[in-house]
């Protein structure tokens, strides 16, 4: 779990902690920006959009068996890696 939200899983991704994070595209943006991360898939089209993020300074990971970051367990980006899981008929991911 990543309590600190957004930040906590960018440092994640940048420190190399993490392989993917589930976060809210929008948040993401300013981290790319900065080419601290990059944006692998989107999936979920809502007044929310969010995201697949992985760090700008590693190649993109093989989302199947990577390590997610999400910011609780049963929060909404928990439920978006079992929902992006499920569409690409892959197994549930590993949570950190």
């Amino acid at each position: 779990e990543c309590p600190g939200g957004s930040g906590e899983m960018a440092a994640g991704l940048r420190e190399g902690r993490l392989d993917c994070a589930i976060l809210l595209t929008e948040a993401a943006t300013l981290f790319a920006h900065k080419g601290e991360l990059r944006v692998v898939g989107s999936y979920v089209d809502s007044p929310l959009t969010w995201g697949v993020h992985a760090s700008a300074a590693r190649p993109a990971p093989d989302r199947d068996g990577a390590r997610y970051a999400v910011s609780r367990m049963g929060s909404g980006s928990h439920l978006m890696a079992l929902v992006d899981a499920r569409a690409r008929g892959a197994p549930p991911p590993a949570f950190v």
